[in-house]
């Protein structure tokens, strides 16, 4: 517990998790955008979600889905805002892939 509050993990988990939701809002195929901090769903314009989880470790992305047509991402709770960059780069070239 200290540790979080010496790190000050929760704003720093509050500020990505904004970036992420700005990130993934602003993909063509994503309708909406769920969830508080890191801990975020997007669901899609089409029910690609199972093939995006799929493909998606192959370029090396960790999420899973619920149903058809949301992605759940629940990345760590240090990860930056540039590795949610490319994440998000990457994820925005699957769906574009996929559609």
């Amino acid at each position: 517990m200290r540790t979080l509050v010496e790190d000050e993990i929760g704003e720093h988990v509050l500020s990505v998790g904004r970036h992420l939701r700005h990130r993934l809002a602003a993909m063509g195929h994503v309708v909406e955008v769920r969830g508080h901090g890191l801990m975020r769903g997007a669901q899609l314009d089409a029910p690609v979600a199972a093939r995006a989880v799929e493909e998606g470790l192959a370029c090396g992305l960790v999420m899973n889905h619920i149903g058809d047509s949301i992605l759940r991402f629940l990345p760590p709770l240090v990860i930056t805002c540039e590795e949610v960059d490319e994440a998000c780069d990457r994820l925005e070239a699957l769906l574009a892939r996929l559609a």
